[in-house]
């Protein structure tokens, strides 16, 4: 079990979607509960029952009775919510909610109580507690989420018209096809079935659960930080009767059930690979032997549920030392002891809860029926019997899954010397085959984000934060891969527009890169003035933040500051049009656009409304400018540190020692330095004198500024006038828009580096010689920036590796997404483009077209390499069309329509190298 269990939560991927399609609506909060995200291990067999999604509802609380309502209500809570108070029933874990309190949200984002006089009629019924309609809409909102992510699968063909109520629960049964599509139909889990269940939050540990958190635990588990966390998170309450109570018509409509499900994943997810091997074998035992039996039984008998052995395993971690369960123990005798003690338990009818210490789980038990249950264990439980059924139950059925060199072993097993060969044939061929199953795993997740971006994408940016959030929770390598695609996003709209980014790209922007955590959704909601300070506020701690780490990060801050900073115009508000245009200048000239530099300067320079143009300019609010401001600010902080030394405290000195410049006098020396004729900046020199002159009480830092202006020489530099003459110029535009091309290139750039490090970290565990694991995005990084021979040695090396492995085709880039494309140029592009006016079904990832989203790395490879030799004018032409014609020849061929896109595009490159050889040729 050891040798081909790996450590990954078991249909992690379904679990991602699951988390992600519950809460598509922006005002729903859910997670996913169960042996879903409990499991850690993914096993041969499959060890999963039902998905549980808990859709919290929004409008309704719980609270334990006699505690007063909280005041703050933190997630997606409507503006008014009802507090219901739980009542305890004669069955311990078992309430009823009686509705206490109105709450009402005011304006300063707390929640004002009014009392409700109680009554019978009070208590919340848990059939119609909430409302159908809804609940429906939200399982229709999910289905079809859920299938867009899975590749946009029909979803007819996929799910049972019919929803069937499970308890607590909605259940809808999908045929598995997504992921046994070419697994053999014996395999025993070929649908997944989705349990759908709303529940109420109550964020409060539970009265009668009170002495979990501080019973003694000799052995030290679970941990004292695991215990606060979980008493912390509170639980919830699910619309489910206790056994004995189902005959009661009140009861059966109005109880409800204390579940802990929060708790019992954070316990689960900290047990070793070991103990969730054993839970996972036992699950797999009593499902077999148990659960399945007792299906034809009568309703009315007692039955065991799954719930009973995660009970047992949790007692048995907390009162037993961790040797209990080493990976030098047993697995058939610790399952076995296990099953023993289950037995007992059933014999006794006594199973204790394992947070509330007054419930019996095996309350309802009657005689009939336990015994034939304990007979059933005692049974199983046997050493032999046990051992002889894992071997034909599990042991052979792993082994259909095995090559046929593999399985053809277990036809005879008749010693002990010949299953331990054919158990070391299954172990070996399984380590073998992980590196790719982990592969797949990875671009599994990257392709369900890229589907979650094109369902979701819209014009806010509300969605971002929680579905970042969750990508953190699952794996942090995917938040890194969200936010580069992200980039690529905004970056391919803001080019095709060619204008500057939209209010709703600002605001991805801004959640995504923000350097501090305001909420995305108040940033343009509150009137012009509010909105001018917003967008200058934002401008400012973009193009200040000190602690970036990266100077392509550095530079898309400054594009992201200029395109707040122009967006800020469009709310027409004249106070803030001389702060505007000297950032825009200080930022403009920080980049080297000295032309646009000088133009807002003289937007300043050209007003004549004191009261603005005077206005300060904090130090804090200036991007680094140079070396001479930079000076400036030392001498101030000098001369403010003497000032406090010497000066007496009467006198006034916090306006000479006010580390800030004037609008006009910033703009002024702005100016001066954008400024390319020797005789414009004396004129400069002499219109910033006269303005200090006037000035009735300067700043110190506008002297000190003008003393750097005339000490300079009056000389043009080449760099400025190699940027006058070069900068491409439009002075009608500059005031409305920005030349938005920097601000492209660096988006995907820092994207480009963002995937660098998200694919390396597959590279670092999964390359090995026979499986080879490339970072295809540092080849793209490197052509990109036009290092064009790094790039060409880099795919060189790639081909290289990728045919001596045979070309394992496991490894893709996707051309499907015109994000993706977009990092590509030449005919590629050009011919993607037609196929998506003509074909534009092509794109949308249906089953249809599924093996024509992406081309090999190989072929990607090859494409760069062609590009690069046409640029650098490599006379290695001729050997790059032979490789071309032996991969499309003999590598791809045998793959068939699999590789339809990529033999397409082999004769693409092959054609327009052949051509520009006999140009070159012809032209020489």
């Amino acid at each position: 079990m050891l040798g081909t269990c790996y450590t990954k939560t078991e249909y992690a991927e379904v679990v991602f979607a699951l988390r992600s399609a519950a809460t598509i609506n922006g005002d729903v909060d859910a997670f996913v509960s169960g042996s879903s995200v409990e499991l850690r291990i993914k096993p041969m067999l499959l060890c999963l029952g039902d998905f549980d999604v808990m859709h919290v509802e929004n409008d309704v609380i719980a609270i334990p009775h006699g505690h007063a309502p909280p005041t703050e209500l933190h997630g997606r809570y409507q503006r008014v919510v009802y507090a219901y108070e739980i009542i305890d029933s004669h069955h311990p874990g078992f309430v009823y909610l009686r509705k206490s309190y109105r709450l009402t949200k005011n304006d300063n984002g707390l929640y004002v109580k009014e009392k409700i006089e109680n009554n019978d009629t009070q208590f919340l019924n848990n059939i119609v507690a909430f409302g159908s309609p809804v609940l429906e809409m939200n399982l229709s909102t999910f289905k079809n989420h859920f299938f867009e992510a899975q590749n946009n699968r029909s979803v007819q063909s996929l799910i049972t018209p019919a929803l069937a109520a499970h308890g607590p629960a909605i259940n809808f049964p999908v045929f598995n096809e997504l992921y046994f599509e070419n697994c053999k139909p014996t395999h025993p889990f070929s649908y997944l079935s989705f349990d759908y269940v709303s529940c109420m939050r109550c964020l409060l540990w539970p009265t009668v659960a009170a002495n979990f958190p501080t019973r003694e635990r000799e052995r030290g588990w679970p941990d004292q930080t695991t215990i606060t966390g979980i008493v912390i998170s509170g639980c919830d309450l699910v619309g489910a009767v206790h056994p004995c109570c189902r005959q009661d018509e009140w009861m059966n409509e109005h109880q409800w059930r204390l579940s802990f499900s929060r708790a019992e994943v954070t316990l689960l997810n900290s047990w070793t690979k070991v103990q969730q091997i054993i839970y996972h074998m036992l699950r797999f035992v009593f499902k077999q032997e148990i659960l399945r039996k007792a299906d034809g039984k009568e309703h009315d008998l007692a039955k065991l549920s799954n719930y009973h052995i995660k009970t047992l395993m949790l007692w048995e971690c907390e009162r037993k030392p961790p040797s209990w369960c080493s990976a030098e123990s047993s697995l058939i005798k610790l399952c076995s002891s296990l099953l023993h003690k289950l037995s007992d338990w059933v014999e006794h009818r006594h199973c204790q809860h394992y947070f509330i210490s007054s419930s019996n789980l095996l309350d309802y038990f009657v005689n009939d029926g336990s015994t034939m249950i304990r007979n059933s264990l005692r049974s199983l439980a046997d050493d032999s019997i046990l051992l002889w059924w894992f071997i034909e139950n599990y042991l052979c059925r792993c082994a259909l899954y095995c090559p046929g060199e593999v399985s053809v072993l277990f036809e005879n097993i008749s010693s002990s010397d010949k299953l331990q060969r054919a158990v070391d044939a299954v172990v070996d061929w399984k380590l073998n085959t992980i590196p790719q199953e982990l592969c797949k795993d990875y671009y599994r997740f990257e392709l369900m984000t890229l589907s979650h971006i094109l369902v979701n994408i819209r014009t806010d940016a509300m969605w971002i934060q929680p579905f970042m959030k969750e990508l953190q929770n699952i794996d942090p390598r995917l938040q890194d891969y969200f936010v580069a695609v992200m980039s690529l996003f905004v970056a391919y709209r803001v080019g095709l527009s060619r204008n500057s980014p939209t209010e709703g790209l600002l605001e991805i922007l801004w959640t995504l890169y923000g350097p501090y955590t305001a909420s995305a959704s108040d940033t343009f909601t509150s009137g012009p003035e509010h909105g001018v300070l917003l967008c200058i506020l934002k401008a400012i701690k973009l193009a200040t933040v000190s602690t970036v780490g990266s100077s392509g990060l550095e530079m898309l801050y400054d594009e992201m500051s200029k395109a707040y900073l122009h967006h800020s115009f469009a709310y027409g508000q004249k106070s803030s049009y001389c702060m505007v245009h000297v950032l825009l200048a200080a930022l403009y000239y920080k980049s080297g656009h000295y032309q646009t530099s000088s133009y807002h300067c003289q937007q300043v320079l050209n007003r004549y409304e004191p009261e603005y143009s005077s206005q300060c300019i904090l130090a804090e609010c200036l991007p680094h400018i140079d070396e001479s401001v930079d000076a400036v600010f030392s001498l101030v902080l000098l001369y403010q540190y003497i000032q406090r030394q010497m000066l007496p405290p009467g006198i006034q000195k916090e306006q000479f020692g006010l580390m800030a410049f004037t609008a006009q006098s910033l703009a002024h020396y702005l100016y001066s330095k954008s400024s390319v004729a020797a005789g414009q900046r004396g004129r400069i020199k002499r219109n910033y004198r006269q303005h200090l002159c006037w000035t009735k009480r300067p700043l110190l830092c506008d002297v000190l500024l003008l003393k750097v202006i005339t000490r300079e020489r009056d000389k043009c530099t080449k760099i400025g006038t190699q940027a006058a003459n070069t900068e491409p110029y439009n002075a009608e535009e500059a005031s409305t828009s920005m030349d938005t091309s920097l601000l492209v290139t660096m988006l995907e750039l820092v994207a480009l580096e963002k995937l660098i490090s998200v694919r390396q970290v597959m590279v670092h565990q999964l390359h090995s010689e026979q499986f080879p694991v490339l970072n295809e995005f540092q080849a793209l990084h490197a052509y990109r920036c036009g290092l064009l021979e790094e790039c060409l040695i880099m795919c060189q090396q790639n081909v290289k590796m990728l045919l001596r492995a045979g070309c394992p085709r496991h490894q893709n880039y996707l051309i499907v997404f015109p994000e993706f494309l977009s990092m590509l140029d030449g005919e590629l592009v050009s011919l993607f483009g037609i196929i998506r006016i003509l074909r534009p079904n092509l794109f949308l990832l249906t089953a249809d077209y599924s093996c024509k989203q992406s081309i090999s790395l190989l072929t990607l490879s090859l494409y760069l390499m062609v590009q690069c030799q046409k640029k650098l004018r490599s006379d290695s032409h001729g050997d790059t069309l032979r490789l071309i014609r032996y991969v499309h020849d003999q590598v791809f061929i045998a793959n068939g329509n699999t590789t339809f896109v990529d033999l397409f595009i082999l004769k693409l490159i092959y054609r327009s190298l052949k051509l520009y050889i006999d140009g070159f040729t012809f032209s020489n």
